[in-house]
């Protein structure tokens, strides 16, 4: 018998365990493939929740709009909003604020801001009924590394984001990667620095120690 035969008459090797398990490379392109559609259909819900969070608020900010804007103000400060921090808001002064208030009459754009801001409480409100302190959950910093509040996030056009922040559905974290990627660079914590509130509820940035 020769060589050739009894190699052709050899048993074939029977493969291992983990050769039997070892995925083909068309099933990796398969999983692959699946990942990367996940991430896209992840990223299109995420962009249609967005989209739904804002026409909401828009909706709600327009029905709010036929109130006068003294009334509106009476709300926002029985969220416990200081002037100065609605003036900041509304990029006015404190003064033209208390006006308001009184009964004077804001430019439209102004009364859509602040029937705007308005609006924006009530669906944080209701996407978190434990935020008892609304205006105290803004005005807190977003991480203690940042100097960013969440109500910056508001300023910043990132109510979406701000809101399923509200919600306990995304981390300060990732709230601040979405709304601000560059955070880190533009708004990092300067520990020399500290922000206090005076007496009239105006806030300054001092040296950390230094008496006020």
């Amino acid at each position: 018998m020769t060589d050739s035969e009894q190699t052709i008459r050899m048993p074939a090797r029977e493969e291992t365990a983990v050769e039997q398990l070892r995925p083909t490379q068309l099933q990796l392109a398969g999983t692959a493939e699946l990942r990367e559609d996940s991430r896209k259909l992840s990223g299109e819900a995420s962009q249609l929740h967005r989209d739904m969070v804002e026409r909401q608020l828009t909706e709600l900010a327009h029905s709010l709009e036929r109130h006068r804007t003294a009334d509106l103000l009476e709300r926002l400060a029985a969220s416990g909003f200081a002037w100065s921090t609605l003036a900041e808001i509304f990029a006015v002064t404190p003064t033209a604020v208390r006006k308001w208030r009184r009964g004077d009459t804001p430019t439209p754009e102004h009364h859509r801001r602040v029937a705007h801001l308005l609006a924006a409480i009530e669906m944080l409100r209701k996407a978190n009924p434990l935020l008892e302190d609304i205006a105290y959950w803004l005005e807190a910093r977003c991480e203690q590394e940042t100097t960013l509040r969440r109500l910056d996030l508001y300023r910043m056009g990132s109510f979406a984001t701000l809101h399923t922040l509200a919600s306990g559905r995304m981390s300060a974290r990732e709230a601040l990667e979405e709304a601000a990627p560059d955070w880190r660079a533009r708004h990092r914590r300067d520990e020399r620095f500290e922000l206090v509130w005076h007496d009239d509820g105006s806030p300054s940035i001092v040296m950390r120690g230094e008496k006020h």
